[in-house]
């Protein structure tokens, strides 16, 4: 276990089989100074992933999880990595997360004095959950897309009386937003 730890590549993408040992560490920590802990910490990591997912390294993914309503996603980040997201352990052995970057916003002022904004929210536009936007923009958070935001009167209208469906914006798909991130 310790020698896969260390091989840890250092991401927490949801395919990575190094992240749950460590980053699971992390969580059986109790203290702020998380190194002074490893000792205890470590094996406790390695007990609760064998026990809850048969094996020392699952995909980070099957662990690290989005979850509202009906809707349960894999979820790429951690604590205290880039995309910080903070889960809360569950008695199935995932964690589910509950703090961490939700809403995000890339804001683009353009030379003619025009804006372009992205953004992604982790859940969706409503609090209800019988709401038809409980959840619509989970999908688009968790695989880290981003919409189009209407920046108009008659753009946010048609939004609003439309209930129009942004088209996902993917940071591959976007060349200018790519090369910024």
């Amino acid at each position: 276990a310790a020698e896969r730890a260390g091989a840890w590549t250092l991401s927490a993408s949801r395919e990575n089989r190094g992240a749950g040992l460590v980053l699971m560490t992390y969580y059986m920590t109790e203290g702020e100074d998380v190194l002074a802990e490893v000792e205890t910490a470590f094996p406790l990591a390695v007990d609760w992933l064998t026990a809850h997912h048969g094996r020392i390294d699952p995909e980070w993914g099957e662990i690290n999880r989005l979850m509202r309503g009906e809707v349960n996603l894999p979820l790429d980040g951690g604590p205290d990595t880039l995309r910080a997201v903070y889960g809360d352990p569950q008695e199935d052995g995932t964690l589910r997360m509950v703090a961490g970057d939700g809403l995000t916003y890339f804001v683009e002022w353009r030379e003619d004095g025009t804006q372009s904004v992205l953004a992604t929210h982790q859940y969706g536009a409503s609090n209800r959950p019988d709401a038809d936007h409980y959840t619509t923009q989970m999908e688009m958070f968790a695989s880290e897309g981003l919409r189009p935001v209407p920046m108009s009167e008659a753009a946010v209208r048609r939004a609003a009386v439309g209930g129009a469906r942004y088209p996902r914006v993917s940071r591959s798909s976007s060349p200018r937003l790519s090369a910024k991130l």
